[in-house]
């Protein structure tokens, strides 16, 4: 039986993600010529970004230790997990994900910066700025707790637990390439962000939800 329990924790964060829409308007992100709400922060995106980072890592330890990967136990060294992730065939195309957030027509590549050998996405590397700099009176990093870093950190997570969740089909026999499905009961539906391709799918990974 399949364990929901980390997409479970992901959609708690959305949700969280969806209260907080009433207070700031999620403008700005992909479109420079609209209100710019990106750099907005306060304690509660910090909050979510804090917990969406902290589950990324957790996910990425789960997926390597799932391929019997040596890498899933050093805690905290991204560029370690991107070398180790990088090098399994099935997930060389995370950096390519793409991530829609339909209601307010913003879109995100969270993975795109591991298209180049250890580089950190620039909202992790915002993330540890603020995890360990945002007491320091005189060099705060509290500000990185924004809008645009919450946001894409939260669909990095989305992007991560598909790569978690997906299983192999065949339904061309013959294809060289491997396709891939993710399969979710209804009562799991996201509310805010799907997948790139109308909800389909990206790459060669389909979602489906269970009858």
């Amino acid at each position: 039986m399949t364990n929901y329990h980390y997409w479970q924790y992901f959609l708690n964060l959305e949700t969280d993600l969806i209260n907080t829409s009433r207070y700031i308007e999620f403008t700005g992100v992909n479109d420079s010529n609209v209100v710019n709400n990106t750099q907005t922060f306060s304690t509660e995106l910090l909050r979510i970004f804090l917990a969406a980072c902290a589950e990324c890592e957790n996910t990425l330890k789960i997926i390597l230790a799932k391929e019997n990967s040596s890498v899933n136990n050093i805690k905290g060294d991204i560029k370690k997990k991107q070398q180790a992730i990088m090098n399994i065939s099935t997930y060389r195309e995370l950096p390519n994900q793409t991530i829609d957030c339909p209601a307010y027509s913003l879109n995100f590549t969270p993975w795109t910066a591991w298209n180049t050998p250890e580089n950190p996405p620039q909202w992790w590397k915002d993330h540890n700025d603020v995890k360990h700099g945002r007491a320091n009176d005189i060099v705060s990093n509290y500000h990185l707790a924004n809008l645009s870093n919450t946001l894409t950190s939260t669909a990095a997570l989305m992007c991560l637990l598909f790569e978690y969740y997906k299983k192999p089909v065949n339904e061309n026999e013959g294809e060289n390439v491997i396709k891939y499905h993710v399969s979710l009961p209804p009562v799991f539906t996201p509310k805010l962000f799907i997948p790139k391709k109308s909800g389909l799918g990206f790459g060669n990974i389909n979602w489906v939800w269970q009858p």
